[in-house]
């Protein structure tokens, strides 16, 4: 019995969000005053355009990346050492 359940798929989690601060009043005001907008034909400018990746900011990525991934291979060679030396340990004593 236990062979069928280590192969059995968890089933999806759910998730329940509901606002904490929601005005309905506001939501249905802000709603017609933007229909009455799009009948008198108002525009509102929608702000400037901003680049979404900064001069630089990729470059910084991939050295951090780097840097984590040294770190993370310098770490598995450090515990590696530590197994081997307690393997030879338990092994000629």
């Amino acid at each position: 019995m236990a062979i069928f359940q280590f192969f059995r798929l968890n089933e999806h989690k759910e998730f329940n969000y509901t606002p904490l601060f929601y005005d309905k009043e506001k939501e249905e005001f802000n709603e017609r005053v933007r229909k009455i907008e799009e009948e008198m034909g108002i525009k509102k400018p929608s702000g400037e355009y901003q680049k979404g990746i900064r001069r630089g900011t990729l470059r910084e990525n991939l050295h951090a990346g780097k840097k984590q991934n040294r770190a993370g291979s310098m770490r598995f060679f450090i515990i590696l050492l530590i197994l081997l030396a307690a393997a030879y340990l338990l092994i000629f004593r």
